[in-house]
Order: structure tokens, then sequence, then C-alpha cells
């Protein structure tokens, strides 16, 4: 289990290399002094400072799942724009899925319009033990799956009055039911565009996460 830890690891930081490579030509018009991420059980705090900042617009900050070089955005945050003393900004993300890892950058946009891109850093969310083994007592399945948005969710054990929540990858809602003692939920989602999805069952103390995939018919 450890050296399968210490793997994935070295793949996070093999493509984190690769991503922080990606930047314009535009020069930084901002001095960062820290951008770093804090793990607070499933949410993903995400901080920078700023020592100085000239014509400086706004940040979007952005977020990749593991394994992918393609980002998409979270937030946008008002820039000081200009100054010479210290600036604070955070995001708090809860992504969508937990035990694994997601890169961050921030796309720094000057008042001129143009932009560039920060180094990448990383933030991971791992189930603590006991909540871990938790999880485990009502496993999902998902069928069929990928589907064109028509399919059902099926629990291993009848599911206790709880919640069943569709995330999509920005870690959206776009779908949530309540459930009690049901052991499967037909669900339609053919009104959702074709992509990868993220089903989250909350279970009472339980919590299981499973990755959903919609195809175009």
């Amino acid at each position: 289990m450890f050296d399968t830890a210490m793997q994935r690891i070295k793949t996070i930081l093999l493509i984190a290399i690769l991503v922080a490579g990606l930047k314009t030509n535009c020069q930084s018009q901002a001095v960062y002094l820290t951008f770093q991420t804090q793990t607070f059980y499933d949410t993903i705090k995400v901080s920078w400072i700023t020592e100085s900042e000239t014509d400086v617009d706004y940040f979007i900050l952005q977020r990749s799942f593991y394994g992918s070089l393609s980002f998409t955005d979270l937030d946008t945050i008002n820039a000081v724009g200009n100054s010479t003393t210290n600036q604070f900004y955070f995001y708090n993300d809860i992504p969508p899925m937990f035990d694994t890892c997601y890169f961050y950058r921030i796309k720094e946009v000057e008042s001129n319009g143009q932009f560039i891109f920060t180094p990448v850093i990383t933030g991971c969310v791992f189930l603590p033990l006991s909540v871990t083994e938790l999880k485990q007592k009502n496993e999902i399945t998902i069928y069929p799956n990928p589907s064109s948005g028509n399919f059902a969710i099926g629990f291993k054990n009848k599911a206790a009055t709880g919640l069943i929540q569709i995330l999509n990858q920005l870690g959206e809602p776009v779908y949530y039911s309540k459930i009690s003692h049901e052991s499967t939920i037909p669900i339609n989602l053919k009104g959702v565009a074709p992509g990868n999805y993220f089903i989250r069952l909350l279970d009472g103390n339980n919590i299981s996460n499973r990755k959903l995939i919609i195809v175009k018919e």
C-alpha cells in the first residue's frame, strides 16, 4: 500500500511539472510570496499572498483532476490591482471526489487583458481510516455505465435515510434526491451534457463515491 501511494505521488509530481511549463509570454505583474493548499477533511483551502501588484485586474483559480492536463475555472477573484503591501487571497474548494489529488493554478489577468499562469500546485483529499471503513459498508453500483443519461443506482445494502448527489467536474450539483430504505434508484439525466460526473451517496455516517460517464445517444 505504501509503495502504491508513493508511486501515485511520483506520478502527480511528474504531471505537475509538465503542466507547470504551460505559460504565456506575458510577464507577471504580481510578486507571489506563497501559493499553497491545505486540506481540512473534505475541503482543500487554496491560498496565495502577493508581495506587490502592478495593474493586475483579477485572478482565475483553476483546477485539474489527477491524471488530466485540462483545467477548469473554479472562481474569479478580484485583485487589489496596484499594491506594495502584502495582499491575502483564498478559496475553499470542496472537490467532487475523495481519496485523490487535484492540481491548482492561477490565471493572472492584467488590466490590458494579457494573462499568465502560475506554476501548478497539488492538493489531496484522503478520508480518515475510520470514515473509509464506514464508506465500505454500503457500496454502490451504477448500471449501465456509461449511459446516455438513463441509468439506475443499486446499493449493496438497503440505504437508510440519506441523500444522493450527482456532481459535474466543477463539483457543481446537477441532481440530488433524498433516499429512504431503498435498494435501487432509477435516474434520468438526459438533459445534461455528455462527460464525466460523480455520484456521492451520503447515508448516515457513510460516504460512497462513484464515477459516472454520460455519452451521446
